[in-house]
């Protein structure tokens, strides 16, 4: 075994240096943190933040981008008769519709917890309450659109079941929910996306992973190592049958796959509910694949990016496309721990690209 004066004397003295000045910088930033935190708690600077709602239309934003180009390449007179002519299109596109289409965009990046779940009840609370859904005649297509863009791979079934169920929001009021695939929806973000009514992928998007999976440290060979007794009582026979600190038994083991199996059943069944072509035996085993080969076996409908399907809205069927974003409240010691992990995790990745070889 290498002793540690002999680790140092291998490793370059450069090396030793960089890494004793990105610790002091790291020791900086969290000093400097800390240091404005207690500065804003003892002046009282305790600012009552407020949640708000951010919505932009999509439309205006490609043209202006549209019109940026322009300008490079059009004379003043061309560039000012262009700009005469779409606003005269868009006043008669406006006026000419008896009936006012819109596509409301929202996105979900999902983590483990499914945390952005809060944004997203929120975001579709407000879309519900503006939007013109489908006229009593069912062969009549609902007014407004909504194209949810998931980026998950996926967390705990509790988060994503919630999310999954605001989804089903958007279904029961009558509207057409479209789900946008660019990169992953796996696991529990297939949950979620599954529920759409048509849902699209990007050719190399990871999709499916439509399993179950469970795991819990167990140190009580460890503690018994060390004399170490712990009393945990239980009343059920099978109340937390895997724990992190009792002793483990066949029958408990037993029990949490059970109980995992009967968690993939339900999943199971909610995927079937939505696509009942699916082959479910087949593609519920936590498998994945990528959007060119998950059309094949029905677990998306079309390939295309989200970009494609808006930029078609707007120029097929005319759409008014906004994207609605919630922002929670976040107070001042919020933001400074924030931007504090946020250094903190760009100095870690730097020292580490340094390092790697």
């Amino acid at each position: 075994m290498i002793s540690l004066s002999e680790l140092f004397n291998k490793v370059a003295p450069e090396t030793l240096s960089f890494l004793l000045q990105a610790a002091i910088v790291l020791l900086v930033i969290l000093g400097a943190v800390a240091g404005l935190m207690a500065l804003f708690s003892i002046a009282g600077l305790r600012a009552r933040p407020q949640a708000r709602l951010e919505a932009r239309s999509l439309n205006d934003e490609w043209t202006e981008r549209k019109r940026t180009l322009e300008s490079f390449f059009l004379s003043k007179k061309e560039l000012k008769a262009r700009l005469k002519a779409d606003r005269e299109s868009e006043k008669e596109r406006i006026e000419g519709r008896t009936e006012k289409k819109r596509l409301w965009v929202i996105d979900f990046k999902g983590d483990m917890a499914a945390s952005g779940v809060d944004c997203l009840r929120n975001e579709i609370t407000s879309i519900l309450e503006v939007a013109a859904n489908g006229a009593p005649d069912p062969a009549r297509p609902p007014l407004d659109e909504v194209l949810l863009r998931i980026d998950s791979p996926g967390g705990t079934v509790t988060g994503y079941g919630h999310a999954a169920a605001q989804v089903e929001r958007i279904r029961h009021a009558g509207l057409k929910v479209t789900v946008a695939i660019d990169e992953i929806a796996a696991s529990g973000g297939y949950m979620m996306a599954v529920v759409a009514s048509e849902i699209i992928a990007a050719p190399f998007a990871v999709i499916g992973s439509i399993g179950v999976v469970g795991q819990v440290p167990n140190i009580h060979r460890l503690l018994k190592r060390f004399d170490v007794d712990v009393l945990e009582l239980t009343a059920g026979n099978n109340k937390r049958p895997v724990s992190l600190l009792g002793p483990l038994s066949d029958d408990g083991i037993q029990t949490f796959k059970k109980q995992l199996a009967d968690t993939h059943r339900l999943f199971k069944d909610h995927v079937h509910r939505y696509r009942p072509s699916l082959d479910i035996e087949a593609v519920t085993q936590g498998d994945i694949w990528h959007g060119q080969d998950a059309v094949s076996v029905k677990l998306i409908d079309r390939l295309m990016t989200s970009d494609e399907f808006i930029d078609r809205a707007r120029r097929e069927q005319g759409m008014d496309v906004f994207q609605v974003k919630w922002l929670p409240a976040r107070s001042w010691r919020d933001r400074l721990e924030a931007s504090g992990v946020n250094l903190l995790e760009k100095a870690i990745s730097r020292t580490l690209g340094r390092l790697s070889v």
